[in-house]
């Protein structure tokens, strides 16, 4: 299984659109990349996504390696207000709704682990912690890749006639 956190961020960023206004009054985001994103003015309600850790767990014995893992996403809401329909509380409730059970690709249902609230620079923050299990498998890769057997095409009366070799018999190969 690949892991590619941008995938799954997109998968929470889609479910979260649900929330009334995400596509008007309230910003649905991954968190930015960039520092100076950080220090703006949050002019509307903004939802940011972030994966912020995965840990793994003891290797199943097998003969290849398998780990269940745990993942911890932090979704933060950043607003001006604490109450009302674009308050934080209320926000932070509807982010709870919905990916409370949700399952993204290759994981679990979500479950939540915190939900820690904030008032810094005039702005109100809640920053939800989901956690869901997940499993990773190590890719096996064949020392030596095996021959392939050639295909041919024969024609009889202008038709196409499809031959497979027959692998136990070396004369058909």
């Amino acid at each position: 299984m690949a892991i590619n956190y941008d995938i799954l961020e997109d998968e929470l960023i889609t479910r979260l659109e649900e929330i009334p206004g995400s596509n008007s009054t309230i910003i649905l985001e991954k968190t930015p990349e960039d520092e100076s994103d950080f220090n703006r003015v949050w002019k509307r309600p903004t939802i940011s996504v972030f994966v912020q850790s995965e840990s793994y767990q003891e290797t199943v014995d097998t003969s290849i390696i398998s780990q269940p893992t745990e993942i911890k996403i932090v979704v933060s809401v950043h607003t001006k207000k604490l109450r009302g329909s674009s308050g934080v509380r209320y926000l932070a409730s509807l982010v709870k709704e919905l990916l409370l059970g949700f399952r993204p690709s290759n994981y679990e249902k979500l479950t939540l682990e915190t939900d820690v609230y904030d008032f810094q620079g005039n702005i109100w923050q809640s920053f939800i912690t989901f956690n869901a299990v997940g499993h990773i498998v190590e890719v096996e890769r064949p020392e030596t890749l095996p021959d392939l057997a050639q295909i041919t095409y024969e024609t009889d009366d202008d038709s196409d006639w499809l031959i497979v070799p027959d692998t136990n018999n070396p004369d058909t190969l």
